[in-house]
C-alpha cells in the first residue's frame, strides 16, 4: 500500500460524513474515480464517508468536526499519514504511537525523568506524521483513553485514538503488579496491539539467564543471592570485597560494598544525605547493622571488580542498545562514567561525570588497545541484548547495559537495565539523541503501518 504524509484539517464548510480530498493525493494513492464512498479509521476507531475531490496540488484532508470527533482526533489541523487499502475499502490514519508512564500534573515534568525523551519523541512523530501521546494507568479504559499531546511546547490532555503501539516506560516497579497494568496489558494482547518493554527484569534474573551461556560467564562477576546469615559469611570470607545490590533496585539505589580487613569490616553505603561509612570489629556486628535494611526486600552479593580509574575514581560505561526490526539488535549509544569523588557507584547527581568511551578507554589502554576493547564490549552488550530478548516472555527493544573494565583491561558486564535512565547518558543538548530515533524506528516497526 502506498502511503503519504498529509495535512488533515478541520473544515467546517462541509456535509457532516463528507470528506474532501485534494486530486494530487487521490493519484497519489492510486484511487480509482469510482470510489466515493470508503471507511477513514484511526485506531480501533472508524466512520463511513463519502468523498468529494478538490483540484489542488497539496496533499490532504478536510474533516467536519463531527467525524474527528467519532475517531477522537481534537486538533485542528496536524501532518499525518495515510493509507488506502483497497481490500476493506478503508483510508487509514496513522500510525498512533504512545508511551505508557506515571503522570503527575502538579510538577513542571509530568512524566518526571522522561519528560525531555518523550517532547523529543512527539517532535520526531510531528516530523514524520505519526500520532503520538503520552498515558498512564489510569487514563486507559477499554473503551476510551486519555492521553498527554504536545501542541506548541505543552502537553494537553485530550482523548485520543486507541494506540498502534505502546512503550512501556513505567519507572515504578510495583506498578507493573496493579490490577490497572493487568488490565491494560489483557487488552493490548486481546487487541493485538504490541507492547514493549514487557516488564522489568530482576537482577538475579539476568545474572542466572547470562550464567547459563558458557560464551559471557567468563564476563559476569561470582554472584549469588542472600538467603541468610551464613550464606553472606561465607561469601565475605570467599571474597573480601563484594556489593550487596537490592534484586528489584536501579539507579544505584540500596547498595552496599562490604570490605574485609585485617581488623575488621568496612561497610560503605549511600544514603539519600549521602555516603556514609562504618567500621565493624566481628561479621556479628556488621550483620547486626545490615539486617534491619536486607530483612525488607531480597537482596544478591556480588564481588567487586577492582575496576580501572581515572584519577582514582572508578569508570563504568553505560552501553543503549535497541532493536531496528523483530531479529536485530545495534548499538544507539555509548558513554564513559566517572564516579564522583568517594563514590562508589557512577551516579552523576553526587559528582559522577561524563566521558566518551574513546576517551576514558584511551588514558587506560592506549589508542590502539582502546580501539579493540571498544569494539569488545559493545559486542558483548549487542550479545547480553540478543540474549536476554530471546529467553525472556514478551517484547523487548531497549537495554542499558552497564559494563566497566578490570585493571587488566578484562571486560565484566555490572547490570542491565530494561527501563534505562533517559537524563544523563547521552548529549541532551536540544538535540534529538540516538535512543529516541531507535526506539521510535521500533514503534513504528511493530505498529505495522
Amino acid at each position: 500500500m502506498l502511503i503519504q504524509k498529509i495535512d488533515l484539517i478541520k473544515y467546517t464548510h462541509t456535509i457532516e460524513h463528507t470528506i474532501e480530498m485534494s486530486e494530487s493525493l487521490k493519484e497519489k494513492l492510486s484511487w480509482s474515480r469510482f470510489h466515493r464512498k470508503t471507511k477513514l479509521s484511526i485506531g480501533r476507531y472508524s466512520t463511513d464517508v463519502n468523498i468529494v475531490f478538490i483540484k489542488e496540488d497539496s496533499f490532504f484532508i478536510r474533516i467536519h468536526p463531527n467525524v474527528l470527533k467519532e475517531l477522537r482526533l481534537d486538533i485542528n489541523e496536524i501532518k499525518i499519514l495515510v493509507k488506502f487499502d483497497p481490500s476493506q475499502n478503508m483510508l487509514i490514519l496513522g500510525p498512533v504511537i504512545a508511551i505508557l508512564t506515571e503522570v503527575n500534573q502538579t510538577k513542571p515534568n509530568i512524566f518526571g525523568s522522561i519528560q525531555q525523551f518523550s517532547e523529543e519523541i512527539a517532535r520526531l512523530c510531528e516530523s514524520k506524521g505519526f500520532f503520538f501521546y503520552v498515558f498512564s494507568l489510569v487514563d486507559y479504559k477499554t473503551k476510551e483513553i486519555e492521553g498527554f499531546v504536545y501542541e506548541e511546547q505543552n502537553w494537553s490532555k485530550k482523548t485520543v485514538p486507541f494506540p498502534d503501539v505502546v512503550h512501556n516506560r513505567l519507572h515504578n516497579r510495583k506498578n507493573e503488579s496493579t490490577s490497572l497494568f493487568l488490565d491494560i496489558t489483557t487488552d493490548l494482547i486481546e487487541e493485538k496491539i504490541p507492547y514493549f518493554n514487557h516488564r522489568f527484569l530482576n537482577k538475579w534474573e539476568v545474572h542466572q539467564m547470562l550464567a547459563r551461556h558458557d560464551h559471557l560467564f567468563p564476563y559476569l562477576p561470582y554472584t549469588e543471592l542472600l538467603t541468610n546469615k551464613n550464606e553472606l559469611e561465607k561469601f565475605i570470607g570467599k571474597h573480601h570485597h563484594l556489593f550487596i545490590k537490592p534484586v528489584n533496585g536501579s539507579q544505584g539505589k540500596r547498595i552496599f560494598k562490604v570490605c574485609r580487613q585485617n581488623d575488621g569490616f568496612m561497610l560503605d553505603y549511600t544514603t539519600f544525605s549521602g555516603q556514609l561509612v562504618n567500621h565493624y570489629d566481628s561479621f556479628a556486628n556488621l550483620f547486626k547493622s545490615l539486617y534491619p535494611k536486607l530483612k525488607k526486600e531480597p537482596f544478591i552479593m556480588q564481588e567487586a571488580i577492582p575496576l580501572f580509574t581515572i584519577d582514582n575514581r572508578p569508570v563504568d560505561f553505560r552501553i543503549l542498545c535497541h532493536k531496528s526490526d523483530q531479529q536485530k539488535w545495534r548499538l544507539s549509544s555509548s558513554v564513559a562514567r566517572l564516579s564522583g569523588e568517594q563514590q562508589f557507584v557512577a551516579n552523576l547527581a553526587r559528582g559522577g561525570k561524563l566521558l566518551s568511551t574513546k576517551e576514558a578507554l584511551e588514558s587506560f589502554l592506549g589508542r590502539k588497545e582502546a580501539l579493540h576493547t571498544k569494539k569488545m564490549i559493545h559486542e558483548l552488550s549487542l550479545e547480553t541484548a540478543n540474549l536476554l530478548s530471546s529467553h525472556t516472555e514478551g517484547l523487548f527493544g531497549e537495554f542499558g547495559i552497564d559494563m566497566a573494565l578490570d585493571h587488566n583491561g578484562h571486560p565484566w558486564i555490572l547490570e542491565v537495565n530494561t527501563k534505562p535512565s533517559k537524563e544523563t547518558v547521552e548529549d541532551s543538548s536540544g538535540k534529538i539523541r540516538p535512543s529516541a530515533k531507535s526506539v521510535l524506528d521500533y514503534c513504528y516497526h511493530l505498529s505495522g503501518y
